[in-house]
């Protein structure tokens, strides 16, 4: 364990290094080093007023840097204010606070001074504590919360043993440090009235406590000493996604020689020796959460959606009128019927009969074959077609099909590059439904609740939530809603490998490699996360994490996810390329135009072959 073969030697050792440096009067704190030193006095008698005197003097006041106060009231707090800042300005180097004539019923303004001022909050080498009491220190220092367990700070409890001369030249004092994790939290410390010697006794008496872990926001199916902590070489055959914040688990410990035990549920983070978060969301930052915040970064969430619109399968009706505006194809319509109804008006007024209608009606039709083999520039001999309307038709179609011809080729032979979109407004704005996860989870801030002060803070629309599919996150199925049924659907999650993922399935295993599936990073819900290390080694933990980030070692793992996810969906059907040749699957929508159009064209044909055999058996 860290703590056992690494943290408290270290400690001892600094203290016996810093204490053994020759005669030094008593009371003399310049043993840990040239800090700023802060007299908390706790009784104004004369006493003790005199004994802050004296370790002021001994201390050198003429280069020495200190304040005296006395009990600071923390019943209103004014001295913790919440600050919504991401840092804190220190103006020393380390800092020594001295509690002068400590009592027992000064245990609650002592974990107060801890918790709510920046003084302990720093690391173990610059934040010192000396508690000076006169009765026994069994009988005085109490660990009253369990912050005092997560907190990196050195703590001495010093019995002051004051002559009846009323000198303290002489002044004999019997150290004990705090050790939190032993069994006997006071470690005795002697030394002689010249500080020549400095010893630890029943060092191994006290023993260690045996329920000494810290608590960590492990994955599900994280498993000790796995696969995940032993390299590349061996994750990649096995094809185990381990994620960065398995691998920055196991690299961390191994380093620090610490094992991070995995708390189900939230009791991770009130674990009683402190917790290891790598994702954590914090938006007021105090005193507490000084050297507990590292590896500031951005995330959000991603969009993924498909593009089922592709040229070379759009024969049918909407790929042929799609050239012209409808505007146009509106013109074109009210000119044949400018034409035909004349034509049909002077019918009706002249025949009267059955077989003069159909006579109308046949002229009516080869009227319109007419107009229409103009249009396609073929010849046409109607008797029924006034050569002044010919010329006018011939001349609007010479325009009309060259355009037509221009756009339908060249968007055959080059289809139009596809639009991404690159906000959620825009989606909303071309019909789409946004499918996302959401849920109210212990009185915390759902994701639809997120998305609709998001776009309140961002001055646009309110949130259509017509336009939105919310689901469970126990339906762990986002790609179903996305199909060439439901083509305007759009999935929004959340992580990066996650989304990644969800776009090589979507794209290669469900849909088969037929449509090109995109994702649009962080396109919403961008928010700042930390890692938080809430523990006595926050200070080694920040270290470490930042000795990974130089090294690149985040980058590397992110690398190596995406590599395996990659050779895992080469199982499955790979993007199918664009064909330059026209295949069945093309032409197949033409196929059954054409072919519905010609069984109505029979249909008419048979029926008026029909009324023409009755007409000449009756007569």
């Amino acid at each position: 364990m860290f703590f056992q073969l690494w943290l408290l030697p270290v400690l001892l050792m600094t203290v016996l290094a810093r204490l053994e440096l020759g005669n030094l009067p008593s009371g003399h704190f310049r043993h840990f080093g040239d800090c700023v030193i802060k007299f908390l006095r706790l009784s104004y008698t004369f006493e003790y007023v005199d004994l802050t005197e004296h370790l002021i003097h001994v201390n050198n006041p003429t280069s020495l840097i200190y304040t005296v106060n006395g009990r600071a009231n923390f019943s209103i707090r004014s001295i913790h204010q919440e600050k919504r800042l991401y840092d804190f300005k220190f103006y020393e180097v380390c800092t020594i606070t001295v509690f002068v004539k400590f009592g027992i019923e000064d245990n609650e303004f002592r974990t107060d001074y801890v918790f709510l001022t920046r003084d302990a909050h720093r690391s173990w080498a610059h934040s010192i504590f000396i508690l000076m009491t006169e009765q026994p220190p069994q009988d005085v220092f109490q660990l009253l919360y369990e912050f005092e367990l997560q907190i990196p700070y050195r703590s001495f409890v010093v019995h002051l043993k004051i002559n009846a001369s009323s000198s303290f030249v002489l002044l004999e004092m019997e150290w004990f440090f705090v050790c939190v994790y032993c069994k006997d939290t006071l470690v005795l410390i002697n030394y002689t009235p010249k500080i020549n010697t400095l010893s630890v006794t029943t060092y191994h008496v006290h023993g260690w406590r045996n329920d000494i872990s810290i608590a960590a926001k492990l994955v599900d199916n994280f498993v000790p000493d796995g696969l995940c902590g032993k390299g590349q070489y061996y994750i990649t055959p096995s094809v185990k996604s381990c994620v960065i914040a398995e691998r920055q688990y196991v690299t961390i410990g191994d380093i620090l020689n610490i094992t991070f035990v995995r708390i189900v549920g939230s009791g991770w983070y009130r674990h009683v020796f402190g917790h290891f978060h790598q994702n954590f969301q914090h938006t007021t930052y105090l005193y507490e959460n000084i050297n507990m915040l590292h590896s500031f970064r951005y995330e959000g969430y991603h969009a993924i959606y498909c593009n089922f619109n592709v040229w070379s399968e759009n024969s049918d009706l909407v790929a042929w009128v799609s050239p012209f505006a409808p505007e146009v194809w509106l013109g074109c319509v009210v000119t044949l019927w400018i034409i035909l109804i004349p034509m049909i008006l002077k019918g009706l007024f002249t025949y009267g009969k059955a077989s003069s209608i159909l006579e109308l009606l046949n002229n009516v039709g080869e009227l319109v074959l007419a107009i229409c083999a103009i249009f396609l520039r073929q010849s046409s001999n109607s008797k029924h077609f006034s050569k002044l309307i010919a010329v006018f038709l011939l001349l609007t179609s010479f325009l009309l099909l060259a355009q037509y011809e221009l756009y339908l080729t060249a968007n055959l032979v080059m289809p139009p590059r596809y639009e991404k979109f690159r906000s959620l407004s825009e989606f909303f704005g071309n019909g789409y439904t946004l499918v996302y996860e959401s849920e109210e989870i212990n009185n915390m801030i759902s994701i639809q609740s997120r998305l609709q002060m998001e776009f309140k803070m961002k001055s646009l629309e309110v949130f259509p939530l017509d336009k939105t599919i919310v689901v469970s996150h126990a339906c762990n199925n986002l790609t179903g809603y996305v199909t060439k049924r439901s083509p305007r659907n759009v999935v929004l999650t959340d992580l990066k490998v996650k989304a990644f993922n969800l776009l090589l399935e979507l794209q290669n295993l469900f849909l088969k490699g037929k449509y090109e599936c995109f994702w649009i990073y962080e396109i919403a819900l961008n928010f700042g996360w930390f890692s938080m290390a809430d523990n006595m080694l926050r200070v080694e933990i920040r270290q470490s994490i930042k000795g990974l980030e130089m090294g690149g070692f985040q980058n590397l793992w992110d690398r190596q996810l995406t590599q395996s996810s990659r050779l895992r969906a080469m199982k499955w059907p790979s993007l199918r390329v664009a064909s330059p040749y026209i295949s069945t699957n093309t032409l197949s929508p033409f196929f059954i135009t054409v072919g519905i159009t010609l069984a109505l064209v029979g249909l008419v044909f048979i029926a008026e072959a029909c009324f023409g055999c009755k007409k000449v058996l009756r007569d």
